[in-house]
């Protein structure tokens, strides 16, 4: 493991400093990798050179997003063999033969052909404008340092590329233009779609985007004209031993084309929890006017000197400023009403399917007169849970696989275990994993309606249908899978066991078909009556 360590340059860090606050401005964060100064392992991956403002002449200024980096492709790719071989000693071996064979077929040399003729920068970015329509102008550029020995790759990887096509036209096709001297290639998608991925080997910049329209805009692009003008932008270039990566956010810009939709959202999602019984005010997000004048676009950069990596970012919001980074700020603004919302709508959900179960019980009531119970083997083994035998009664969600099930064996038989690991629905607690286990449980005694193997008649719960317990919702440790035959063992002295919540309460499905909610703390009396179907005992049911 060591050796792994050192292998991995993880012993030339010497420290980790960070710090992050609010200077009157913005939201800054500082962090500060310390090395020996040897770039080692995986700190030699790390982009290190500086990048010069002319780096940034395909990025229009308006971008709505934008990343920058200095990264020399042939060193990255020696270093990352290197440090492989290190690791395996035949993986060297094994990517020299898996690139010979790309070679024999398609007449390129990754390495040689490709890399070598790649100048040092590399960019990303969204043009400005409606975020959903900048998505089908995302553009990539790399820097050109061989055009010649890179455009004669490209025309043979294009030209393998035809081929194939040719003999499957439903795989698209390749088109090519002329832009000047240049040639701009561009794939026709086989069925109907917004995009049309293009490439061209200009002067100085290899450019893939979405659209041939992108491709030609970012080609006639000046530095006058990009990004490398925005004051933020500016100040990083130009501080004291520049920066070797670069990442730009228009906040202002991003925030404004999707706050029409996040406010569509929770309209939609007020709408969709009122139908289970919870209220949300549409209205409580401000408006996009009010949030816009406190947004400066935000700017993050990772630089290289002597004493290791720093990393620094300045952005309007918190967590980095883009809006997945801050979302955790804006959960906690909102947690309570969040939290609760989630419980409301999770308990409404488990309700329902309680109650879907309990009218399968009256279901199969009314078919076999009697209530169902565990299946059994003819010496008096379990072999099954009741649960089972309600699959053919569920009225929504029922399996089509019952009828294959071998009822006189285990529900974990070989033959079984095909269908009973099936994670069934109705049979899951929506705020537990989908893992096929169920926490409807019957509580079994003896005098419970699970009492045994014969089944009660509904005329038998003499204590009354409303105040009797059919079966609960257990806690989360209580899971056990949907078929197996296990449920909770009721124990008088403790009736509360296996059912309170964190929070005390639990729900329960009456024999009537109601399901209701025991509050924290119910008088444990009232359980024990409640959990009898014939104890005569004097039951006053909470009311939901």
């Amino acid at each position: 493991a060591w050796r792994a360590i050192e292998t991995l340059g993880l012993t030339h860090i010497r420290a980790i400093h960070g710090v992050s606050g609010y200077d009157e401005v913005a939201c800054k964060s500082i962090a500060h990798i310390v090395t020996d100064g040897e770039r080692a392992g995986l700190l030699g991956l790390l982009p290190y050179k500086p990048l010069e403002v002319a780096a940034l002449q395909p990025i229009p200024k308006d971008a709505l997003f934008a990343v920058a980096k200095c990264v020399n492709a042939v060193a990255a790719w020696d270093h990352a063999v290197d440090l492989a071989t290190k690791l395996e000693p035949k993986a060297k071996e094994k990517l020299e033969k898996a690139m010979w064979e790309i070679e024999t077929h398609l007449g390129v040399n990754v390495r040689d052909d490709i890399l070598a003729s790649l100048g040092n920068v590399w960019t990303i970015h969204l043009p400005g404008g409606e975020l959903m329509l900048s998505w089908l102008n995302a553009t990539l550029t790399v820097q050109v340092k061989d055009a010649d020995k890179l455009g004669k790759a490209i025309e043979k990887l294009v030209d393998v590329a035809q081929a194939e096509m040719a003999r499957h036209p439903n795989r698209g096709a390749i088109h090519e233009s002329k832009l000047g001297d240049r040639t701009l290639y561009t794939f026709q998608l086989p069925n109907p779609a917004p995009i049309s991925p293009s490439w061209c080997i200009g002067e100085n910049w290899l450019v893939f985007s979405l659209s041939p329209a992108a491709v030609q805009s970012t080609l006639a692009r000046s530095v006058e004209d990009s990004l490398a003008t925005a004051p933020p932008v500016q100040a990083a270039l130009h501080s004291e031993g520049g920066v070797s990566v670069l990442a730009y956010q228009d906040t202002p810009q991003l925030v404004q084309s999707i706050y029409p939709w996040l406010q569509m959202g929770v309209q939609m999602a007020a709408g969709q929890l009122r139908k289970s019984g919870v209220e949300i005010n549409p209205t409580i997000l401000p408006t996009r006017e009010v949030i816009l004048k406190h947004l400066r676009p935000g700017v993050a950069t990772l630089s290289h000197t002597a004493d290791g990596f720093h990393f620094t970012s300045r952005h309007s919001l918190p967590g980095g400023g883009n809006l997945a980074a801050a979302a955790p700020v804006g959960a906690a603004l909102m947690l309570p009403a969040v939290r609760s919302a989630r419980g409301a709508a999770q308990s409404a959900q488990s309700q329902n399917n309680m109650k879907q179960i309990a009218l399968a019980m009256h279901n199969y009531e009314s078919v076999h007169g009697k209530l169902p119970t565990d299946i059994y083997s003819e010496d008096g083994k379990p072999l099954m849970s009741w649960r089972v035998q309600l699959l053919p009664y569920l009225e929504i969600q029922a399996p089509p696989f019952y009828d294959k099930l071998k009822l006189d064996e285990p529900w974990d038989s070989e033959h079984n275990r095909q269908y009973t690991s099936m994670a069934i629905p109705v049979f899951q607690s929506p705020n537990s994993p989908h893992d096929g286990k169920t926490r409807y449980l019957a509580l079994k005694g003896p005098n419970s309606v699970f009492a045994g193997n014969q089944g009660i008649l509904f005329r038998q719960i003499t204590d009354g249908t409303s105040n009797t317990i059919a079966f609960v919702e257990a806690a989360p440790d209580r899971a056990v899978p949907w078929a197996k035959p296990a449920d909770i063992k009721f124990n008088a002295d403790k009736p509360l066991e296996g059912l309170a919540f964190p929070d005390g309460s639990f729900l329960v499905a009456i024999c009537d078909g109601r399901v209701l909610r025991m509050p924290p703390g119910i008088d444990v009396e009232t359980i024990k009556a409640m959990v009898t179907y014939a104890g005569d005992e004097a039951v006053e049911v909470p009311t939901p």
